[in-house]
């Protein structure tokens, strides 16, 4: 079963320590993935949907003491639901979800990658994908010029005004390297999650001992 987008949606919270909005998500396999940015340090203590906890995939701060984070549910409710990131004091939030059908509902993520840039004006990471067909994801954040531009390698699908979340828009295959870049008009602190997402591959039976299974 091939991985396919199905929605996005982005939100932001100036000088609080939680941030609510929705995302909407149709289909089988699904897998909710959630990109977040806070200025002064590494704030963020939790991301739910629908009152789940979501699990870290990776983070990243910048020079500027910003840090960018990727979050991860495999089987979230389908619907519109709340998405809600907390953090241990009040800062500026920014945050971009999306979520795709088709994926694997164990060990997400595939794999993880992350990196910061000072005073540039583009960011790339590379990931290596360890399922075939898998799709990669990468959130990028900056210090404060306005969203990062999605790139070589980028689809993007939502951005706040400071971030920004995109993907391959088509599958790794076979396995391995994946490049993302974004950029930037002028000279800024950058940092770059990724991560990959591995397809949901159906198990096919056999015979054994005179039975089907």
């Amino acid at each position: 079963m091939p991985i396919a987008f199905v929605n996005a949606s982005q939100s932001t919270a100036t000088g609080t320590n939680i941030l609510t909005y929705f995302g909407t998500l149709t289909g089988d396999n699904l897998i909710a993935v959630v990109g977040a940015s806070v200025e002064s340090g590494d704030l963020i203590t939790g991301i739910t949907y629908n009152g789940v906890a979501m699990s870290l995939g990776t983070k990243q701060t910048n020079n500027s003491n910003e840090t960018a984070y990727l979050f991860n549910l495999a089987n979230p409710a389908t619907g519109s639901q709340n998405i809600v990131v907390s953090t241990s004091a009040n800062t500026d939030i920014r945050s971009a979800s999306v979520g795709y059908s088709g994926a694997r509902q164990t060990g997400q993520p595939d794999a993880t990658t992350s990196g910061s840039v000072t005073a540039g004006t583009s960011i790339s990471g590379t990931i290596t994908t360890g399922a075939d067909n898998s799709w990669i994801i990468g959130y990028a954040n900056d210090s404060g010029v306005g969203a990062p531009v999605a790139g070589a390698g980028v689809t993007s699908r939502a951005a706040t005004g400071f971030s920004r979340i995109g993907d391959s828009n088509a599958a790794i295959t076979p396995a391995g390297l994946g490049t993302m870049t974004f950029t930037q008009a002028s000279a800024v602190d950058l940092s770059l999650v990724m991560e990959s997402i591995a397809p949901f591959v159906e198990t096919t039976g056999g015979y054994l001992g005179g039975k089907y299974y």
